[in-house]
């Protein structure tokens, strides 16, 4: 699962609200799905949020993501209430000056710094110019690639879903695969030790149908690692 998501997208706020600690503790932990957030930069407190999502070390990506989403009301209502001709002065200012002041304004340097991203640590990578153009390239290369319209929009398998609320999203992800034996090029015995190598299905149920009621067959099918046989 690969979730293209912008960090000042209200509607991307919701789904780490809501599904975020199911996908994690439910999806990602059993290994039933390997997850992927991609940021998808659309303006400047964005850019400056993934940025810092970044700062640290790589296994508090995701915590900070989600901390960052929750906060999301403050950002905006904190840079609302800064000084109205700091903000007109932004474009002015040099680009790797630019997002360092931006931040500073919605409050992300102390927001950063109370989960351990020291503003100085914070200042630097907001001034990564490459870094932040990076971002911004790869959000215009995969748009183009996946045409992505609006945010979240999820792939799974590498092939896109579309937008949508964690809800719908739900529904999509894999709980169950449910397979006849006798398939095309391969047996369910193939089909079942193919799936448990591969770490995205290797923890997902597997209920094989079949038409044999041999107690050998299903012996062998439950070896290879078929959950459950269920005669047709």
């Amino acid at each position: 699962l690969v979730e293209y998501g912008s960090m000042t997208c209200p509607h991307c706020a919701e789904v780490s609200e809501k599904g975020s600690a199911i996908l994690r503790d439910t999806f990602v932990a059993s290994g039933r799905v390997s997850y992927e957030f991609r940021n998808f930069v659309r303006d400047p407190i964005d850019l400056a949020i993934a940025l810092l999502t970044r700062c640290g070390q790589p296994e508090g990506f995701f915590a900070l993501t989600e901390q960052a989403f929750a906060d999301q009301k403050n950002v905006f209502a904190r840079f609302d209430a800064a000084d109205n001709a700091a903000k007109q002065r932004l474009d002015t200012l040099p680009p790797s000056q630019r997002l360092v002041e931006a931040a500073r304004l919605a409050g992300l340097d102390e927001f950063f710094a109370a989960r351990g991203i020291a503003k100085e640590q914070g200042n630097a990578c907001l001034a990564n110019t490459a870094e932040a153009q990076a971002l911004t390239d790869n959000t215009t290369k995969q748009a183009a690639e996946f045409n992505i319209q609006g945010t979240p929009t999820f792939l799974i398998n590498g092939s896109s879903i579309g937008s949508m609320g964690w809800e719908e999203l739900n529904t999509r992800l894999p709980n169950l695969i449910i397979a006849d034996y006798h398939l095309p090029g391969m047996n369910g015995d193939e089909l079942s030790r193919q799936l448990r190598l591969k770490m995205r299905t290797r923890a997902i149920p597997i209920i094989m149908l079949t038409g044999e009621r041999a107690q050998e067959r299903e012996r062998l099918g439950l070896e290879s690692g078929a959950d459950a046989y269920i005669a047709k």
